[in-house]
């Protein structure tokens, strides 16, 4: 896998609050990452940070050195680049030690630039990444008992050139941006 390297998932509720602006095939955009864990990730030996491997789009499976732990979140390095959850860590989790498991990574809806960015203790999350391709789920919505959601037999996705998330999937899209890390020093935004 490419170090630079990374898939991200967006819903299209992100882009149509205006957090982010559309996104296109071959754009530079900025954002930082933001990773859940759907299950704890567990304490492991030391080694080198790396996403192991895709399990599929943008879940992954990783080995990663924990470098920022607050009360409300905190931060993990993988390949180079740092990303967040807005989770608390498990006691046992502290900076400089080893996690591993399985993560979904995404585009950061808002809470690290609105929020998180303007603590003075934090880090600089925010990259600059080259889009490469963009993939839209197809699979459609069914009603299941009071809500809706993806028909998980018809699961799939299909290149896009740009997301239109108003309208894509009636403005309930999601994407995986596909993106090559353009630079190597993050940014922070304070105010």
């Amino acid at each position: 896998m490419n170090a630079n390297h990374l898939i991200a998932g967006v819903s299209s509720w992100i882009i149509n609050d205006g957090n982010h602006q559309n996104f296109k095939r071959g754009d530079e955009t900025a954002f930082a990452v933001q990773f859940y864990a759907p299950s704890p990730l567990t304490l492991v030996e030391d080694g080198q940070p790396v996403l192991q491997e895709s399990i599929d789009r943008n879940r992954y499976r990783i080995l990663s050195r924990v470098s920022h732990v607050f009360s409300d979140w905190w931060v993990i390095e993988i390949n180079g680049f740092q990303c967040f959850t807005q989770q608390r860590a498990p006691l046992d989790v502290q900076p400089g030690r080893c996690v591993g498991g399985e993560i979904v990574l995404t585009v950061d809806p808002y809470f690290y630039v609105e929020h998180l960015s303007r603590r003075p203790d934090a880090p600089a999350l925010i990259y600059q990444w080259k889009i490469r391709k963009i993939e839209i789920q197809t699979a459609p919505y069914i009603t299941e008992g009071r809500g809706r959601v993806r028909d998980q037999a018809r699961l799939g996705w299909r290149a896009i050139d740009e997301t239109h998330a108003a309208v894509d999937d009636g403005g309930l899209a999601e994407y995986v941006l596909h993106c090559d890390r353009a630079n190597e020093s993050p940014k922070l935004i304070r105010s």
